[in-house]
């Protein structure tokens, strides 16, 4: 297995696609795109950066993150995705630790997240890797037949108030 940080090319596109299909479904985390919506997927690819998990030219598992930059910081979010059949051997946290050593590298502020009540697993790895639950809308969302909460998490980087290029 080897980490790559960097483009994704057309093959990855294709396979980082497939993934987000099949792991952010009604019940745990809704895909934000419809599945004929695909172009639109590439283009929000397209304005982040991916690191990823890859064995034997297979995705095993990405995380695609997006500077987003205010007056006082420039912080990161992220998306991850992992192939159901690879979840649970550890490839979420390798590509966290990754993303924290390049956010670290870059005096990024801080890192931040949502994630859904109905995404236990990925509420526990986060909190795990030291995010801290910054926000909670209760019952925001109507999905599967039930109220679902989003949390916004964020773990900080930086101390002072210091902007980065990124």
């Amino acid at each position: 297995m080897e980490i790559k940080v960097g483009i994704v090319n057309h093959d990855e596109k294709k396979q980082l696609w497939q993934i987000s299909q099949q792991t952010m479904t009604i019940e745990v985390d809704p895909h934000p795109y419809r599945p004929d919506e695909y172009d639109r997927f590439l283009q929000k690819i397209q304005q982040g950066k991916a690191i990823m998990m890859i064995e034997n030219l297979t995705v095993l598992g990405a995380l695609i993150y997006y500077p987003v930059t205010t007056p006082e910081y420039t912080f990161w979010e992220f998306e991850l995705f992992v192939r159901p059949e690879e979840q649970g051997k550890g490839i979420a946290k390798k590509l966290l630790k990754k993303l924290l050593c390049c956010a670290e590298e870059q005096h990024i502020a801080f890192i931040q997240l949502h994630v859904l009540g109905t995404n236990p697993r990925a509420i526990r790895l986060y909190e795990y890797m030291g995010f801290k639950r910054m926000e909670e809308k209760n019952g925001t969302l109507f999905l599967a037949n039930q109220w679902v909460d989003d949390f916004t998490y964020q773990l900080r980087l930086l101390r002072g108030k210091r902007k980065a290029d990124s």
